[in-house]
């Protein structure tokens, strides 16, 4: 029976730590929702790796807008106080874009960057032909019907030459109805017409080209010129290594890029998470006074309360939905009311345990005047002790906890 009784106190414990280490965990999580904590930590690891500039491009660019959504309502914006994160106003459907999303898909984030570089490869080239039409008449149009001439010359300059040189030449013999044009412009023309389609047609190099043109982070485009110059050898080798294959690789390079970054994002936020835990576990066991040495002196010299929270602590084994404390949205106040208070273990301050701490100023949370006052060592090292359990987090003793229920179910009918 000694040894049944040593279990079960273990068994007990083991389950108050589960406990105390789950409403930690969500206060945690909830403090970090209302916060956007991994929201902003993402918009950090982005500003690394791409500036200020593309970051806020690729928050703002289509494939990625809608990933995360948020609220407009007037408890939303008083949630998003707590954030920091601006949104812009909503549509008349109560959804925005949320400024500040936990998680971006990889393939997505690789898609709307490479779209970046390739638009400002394709502006340079555009630009560059565009601009001398201008120059050879064209300015002196309308300015929307620029506009509709340099959107339409873009859109047949993807399609080849084939289509963009007729349309680009009877631009020229436009021109030249009003003012002749010296002909080595107008074959200038069109010989940058040509090289803008031939360019276009190489996927790599107007990679090559448009990295050089955004405004990345120097080590940013160091890395991805490194890893273009890597994959272009490799091409040269091997004569199977198609365009396209060459730029499936490279995305996947980028994917891989990314999926790095976030890893050292996930380990900066769990080292976080540590010490936000601390201070957590800190304030929620000196407010309700929670001692684990108390506690286990009181499982063992009481049988039926050790008996009571064997039960429940098989109960909570049994249930594998209560190792998800980022679920649970009762504030502290009310699990401890709900999960601690109603277990009969001396938890919370009594008017006599306040006095001896001089702090009758506190209220007392519960009424026990038969409970007796713990030494102050005994205060300090049991508070210590259930604040370093605490940090371990709810799935750890949810594991320690089902080893040890398992163990007592083996030993029981030998006894």
């Amino acid at each position: 029976m000694l040894g049944s009784a040593v279990l079960d106190t273990a068994i007990g414990i083991v389950f108050i730590f589960f406990v105390i280490s789950t409403l930690c965990s969500s206060t945690f999580s909830f403090l970090a929702r209302i916060t956007s904590m991994r929201g902003r930590l993402l918009q950090q690891g982005l500003l690394h790796m791409l500036g200020d500039d593309i970051r806020a491009e690729i928050f703002n660019h289509p494939l990625v807008r809608d990933v995360s959504l948020t609220g407009t309502r007037w408890y939303d914006r008083f949630l998003r106080m707590f954030s920091g994160c601006r949104v812009q106003p909503g549509e008349g459907d109560g959804l925005v874009p949320n400024p500040c999303p936990a998680y971006i898909p990889p393939e997505t984030f690789t898609r709307a960057l490479l779209d970046l570089v390739v638009e400002a490869a394709e502006e340079k080239s555009l630009n560059s032909v565009f601009g001398k039409l201008q120059k050879a008449g064209l300015e002196r149009l309308e300015e929307g019907a620029q506009i509709r001439i340099r959107l339409q010359l873009n859109r047949l300059l993807d399609q080849g030459e084939e289509t963009a040189l007729p349309f680009v030449e009877d631009l020229l013999n436009r021109i030249e109805e009003r003012q002749p044009l010296p002909p080595d412009i107008r074959l200038r023309i069109l010989d940058d017409v040509k090289s803008c389609c031939g360019e276009r047609e190489n996927i790599m190099a107007m990679i090559e080209e448009g990295i050089e043109e955004i405004a990345l982070p120097v080590r940013t485009v160091d890395f991805l010129r490194r890893n273009i110059e890597l994959l272009q050898r490799r091409r040269m080798r091997d004569t199977d290594f198609t365009v396209m294959a060459n730029f499936e690789a490279f995305a996947d390079t980028v994917t891989s890029w990314f999926n790095n970054s976030m890893d050292s994002l996930t380990n900066i936020f769990k080292v976080r998470a540590q010490v936000y835990l601390f201070f957590i576990s800190t304030v929620i066991i000196l407010f309700f006074n929670i001692n684990a040495v108390v506690i286990a002196q009181t499982l063992w010299t009481q049988p039926t309360i050790r008996a009571s929270i064997v039960e429940s602590a098989q109960a909570a084994a049994a249930d594998p939905s209560t190792v998800t404390p980022e679920d649970d949205e009762r504030s502290p106040v009310e699990f401890f009311e709900e999960e601690l208070a109603v277990l009969g273990l001396p938890i919370g301050w009594t008017d006599q345990e306040l006095d001896a701490a001089n702090i009758g100023f506190f209220p007392a949370q519960v009424s026990d005047p038969n409970r007796e006052v713990p030494t102050r060592f005994i205060n300090f090292f049991g508070w210590i002790l259930t604040i370093g359990a605490a940090m371990f987090g709810a799935p750890f003793w949810y594991d320690v906890l089902n080893k040890i229920v398992n163990l007592r179910a083996e030993v029981k009918p030998e006894e």
